[in-house]
């Protein structure tokens, strides 16, 4: 029989390692899977909170654009379409471009007929097959419109955007093919 004073033997204080080990595993793990979590919780809304801020951006030049070019190329990573806006009194081309190999939204601007300055990132961790689709007015529309589709890909979590802006100083009768092409040659 053993006194109160004899203490612990090297086996109960092996067992009580061990146990204690287990759970801080355990506790490591909740720590860590809470932590990835929240980091890919994180980068979804950032992507996303970018994405409205982009789109609220846009919606202020496209909509009182006079014409929107044919977007291009129907190949490669970067896809892009240039917008003429007249309502400052000088004709000012914007253009957008998802730079596919980054996965940004990036924008622009010049004078119409000058060169085109630097690009502006709206959006990062961003992809679409079609980001740009065109409409022509005529046929029931009286304006034409551009298609945005994009999809945030920040963390785990995916979300589709897609909207439509419509030119309303665009008209039936408006050719926007040659709109602003200065962009197309400057990367």
């Amino acid at each position: 029989m053993r006194g109160e004073d004899d203490g612990v033997t090297l086996l109960e204080l092996v067992v009580g390692m061990a146990v204690m080990s287990i759970f801080g595993l355990m506790l490591t793990g909740a720590v860590l899977q809470t932590y990835h979590v929240t980091n890919g919780t994180d980068a979804a809304a950032t992507a996303q909170s970018q994405l409205n801020g982009a789109f609220l951006r846009l919606d202020t030049e496209i909509r009182y654009a006079a014409g929107i070019s044919a977007p291009g190329p129907a190949t490669g990573t970067d896809r892009y379409v240039e917008y003429l806006t007249t309502n400052s009194g000088t004709d000012v081309c914007g253009e957008l471009r998802l730079n596919g190999a980054a996965g940004q939204l990036q924008w622009r601007q010049w004078a119409r007929g000058g060169k085109p300055g630097g690009w502006t990132v709206l959006a990062s961790d961003v992809k679409s097959g079609t980001p740009f689709t065109f409409h022509a007015a005529g046929a029931g529309d009286a304006y034409q419109t551009l298609t945005v589709s994009l999809t945030s890909a920040g963390g785990a979590t995916t979300k589709e955007f897609h909207t439509d802006f419509a030119a309303l100083n665009s008209t039936p009768t408006v050719d926007s093919a040659a709109y602003c092409v200065e962009g197309r040659s400057v990367p």
